[in-house]
């Protein structure tokens, strides 16, 4: 027998509304909390997220458009890759916390000053490398083409 819905009907304008606006799981589910006295899960929000169509608030695919790399689960969240998601959320017309927001522009205003752009490897995880003119217009190193 499935589980009984566990999202009010008079909570969904507001979790829809913060999904949208890219609040994360762990503030909603703090807002839940506070206003029924019960704890949701993050999948109850994924879920709920799916079933509203709401794009993913990492943005994933926004994310592939923005950097060629498939990034390991102990790369995800720290160092470049935060302030990246950041830039390419705002890039793709997706909502970015200002906080979030203002710590990418100040890291990527650096990287251009400094003439760096971002790279990633599996073994060496997130790296900055000099810019190559004309080659590296982004915020990422452009992947060598294949010959």
């Amino acid at each position: 027998m499935p589980n009984p819905r566990k999202i009010p009907k008079e909570f969904e304008p507001n979790m829809e509304r913060w999904l949208r606006e890219g609040k994360t799981y762990a503030w909603i589910k703090e807002q839940f909390r506070n206003r029924y006295k019960k704890d949701i899960s993050d999948g109850t929000i994924v879920n709920f997220r799916k079933e509203k169509n709401i794009p993913d608030r990492y943005a994933v695919a926004a994310r592939k458009q923005g950097h060629p790399w498939k990034v390991l689960p102990e790369h995800r969240g720290v160092g470049i890759d935060p302030y990246l998601s950041a830039l390419i959320r705002r890039d793709a017309g997706l909502p970015v916390p200002q906080e979030r927001l203002t710590s990418a522009e100040n890291w990527w205003a650096e990287m251009q000053e400094l003439g760096l752009v971002a790279s990633y490897s599996p073994q060496r995880g997130w790296v900055t490398l000099p810019r190559r003119r004309g080659i590296d217009l982004g915020y990422i190193r452009e992947p060598d083409s294949p010959n």
